[in-house]
């Protein structure tokens, strides 16, 4: 029997929710396949969030930011006699990967970038399309890795959800991650709304997530537009079921939309999401734009319009998004992280 697992991830309107999005698919599966009891270690968390992890029948303990959190996940591991800790996030440096490391627990890594000379883990997990370029023979020689689209972050909502034919399909779906730290969501309702004998009104879908900080604004600007709006949505495979395209932020998302086969304009909004993109868009089902520069969404959006009135290019690129990731990823990553704490 594996005794609980630890993770330590943080999520909130700064840093946004993507680390703990893809854990929470962990969690899930280990939960419900295998009613192993996880133990979150969080600094911040929105309380949404909190309680959904504890419908899971996790427990989640927050600390403060000065409190020495090397010393609480010894604490915890010794209570609770787990051997194993998952960690995903940037702010985590080689020191205290060092110390985790120290603990004697098994260290599980989510990574996107292979910047650190040395990740001090057991596990690497990098599920872009060309991780295995970015030399984590060297940064992480004794670990297993588990690198390239067939470890892709899949949550067992989309694996249940009946896709919608494409031919079917009518929605354009924006959204620019669970916080939008750089407010994107207004500058794409406020392009949208001035195209709109391009792009039918009712077929535009906004979504904001749980940590963005101005769903009342969004849903005004909305309703002027004739928009919909879905905030902190409850069931977003079935809305990316049912897309036709979608613009998004180069984040986490990216693999559910592809696994959806949503033809996609993705918006890097920050440095660590740029070699995804890019890996993502060789595979010919997205393009990919700098969310942070103007010209940049500019060309996004002249990109979007034109392709939304090509539905012989928005067939061939769902098709190829389709062929890429075949849902079993969360799988293969909980029964490689059971067998090296079994």
């Amino acid at each position: 029997m594996t005794y609980p697992i630890l993770f330590r991830f943080d999520g909130g309107n700064k840093i946004g929710l993507g680390h703990a999005y893809r854990c929470f698919a962990l969690i899930e599966y280990l939960a419900l396949h295998h009613k192993i009891i996880c133990l979150i270690i969080v600094n911040q968390l929105p309380e949404f969030l909190c309680l959904k992890l504890k419908t899971l029948n996790c427990s989640v303990l927050s600390f403060k930011k000065n409190d020495d959190e090397i010393a609480i996940i010894k604490r915890c591991s010794a209570q609770n006699n787990s051997t194993g800790l998952i960690l995903d996030g940037y702010q985590f440096d080689q020191a205290y990967r060092l110390k985790l490391a120290r603990l004697g627990l098994k260290i599980i890594c989510f990574d996107d970038t292979n910047s650190l000379r040395k990740l001090h883990c057991d596990i690497i997990i990098n599920s872009q399309p060309q991780a295995k370029l970015l030399g984590y023979q060297y940064s992480a020689p004794y670990a297993l890795h588990l690198l390239g689209l067939c470890y892709s972050i899949v949550c067992q909502d989309f694996i249940a959800s009946r896709k919608l034919n494409f031919c079917d399909r009518k929605k354009i779906l924006i959204n620019f991650g669970g916080s939008d730290c750089t407010d994107l969501t207004i500058t794409f309702i406020q392009k949208l709304a001035i195209v709109q004998d391009l792009i039918d009104p009712c077929d535009v879908v906004i979504v904001t997530g749980g940590a963005y900080s101005s769903p009342d604004k969004v849903d005004d600007l909305c309703q002027d537009a004739g928009f919909e709006h879905v905030h902190n949505s409850q069931n977003m495979a079935r809305l990316l079921t049912r897309c036709r395209m979608a613009i998004c932020a180069a984040g986490s998302i990216v693999y559910e939309l592809a696994y959806c086969g949503v033809p996609s304009i993705l918006l890097t909004v920050a440095d660590n999401q740029l070699f995804s993109a890019q890996s993502h868009q060789k595979a010919g089902w997205c393009y990919a734009f700098d969310g942070l520069d103007s010209h940049g969404l500019r060309l996004a959006f002249s990109r979007a319009i034109y392709l939304w009135a090509d539905n012989v290019q928005l067939t061939a690129m769902s098709e190829k998004a389709m062929q890429l990731i075949d849902g079993k990823g969360v799988k293969r990553i909980t029964d490689q992280i059971l067998k090296i704490l079994d």
